[in-house]
């Protein structure tokens, strides 16, 4: 979508705050197009838990304003039952920190984990 579109048309890191980790799920990052990658790995512990680790980049931007936002982060994971995964990590900016924000997020969420 190129233009001034709506917020509710645009993009953004709100909801499962794994997008881009590190940053928070607030609704900050947006825009009206998006660009994510991302690479991890996941490890059995015991049973139903385990741990990950990912890195992830990317930005929401409009127009070809694109400020590049790296991050990287670990958690556990808890499959419970047929239901889902339940997971709780913590995500450090690495890259696009601006000056007085905070180093990172905690996430925690239900479903696919981060």
């Amino acid at each position: 979508m190129i233009g001034n579109a709506p917020l509710y048309e645009k993009f953004n890191n709100a909801g499962s705050g794994r997008t881009l980790l590190g940053w928070d799920s607030d609704g900050a990052q947006v825009g009206s197009s998006y660009a994510i990658a991302s690479a991890g790995v996941n490890a059995q512990i015991w049973g139903p838990v385990s741990a990950t680790a990912k890195l992830t980049a990317g930005d929401f931007f409009d127009g070809t304003q694109v400020d590049p936002k790296v991050g990287a982060g670990v958690g556990v994971n808890v499959k419970v039952g047929n239901l889902g995964v339940l997971h709780a990590g913590y995500g450090m900016k690495l890259v696009g920190k601006e000056k007085g924000e905070s180093s990172g997020a905690f996430h925690l969420g239900f479903g696919i984990p981060f």
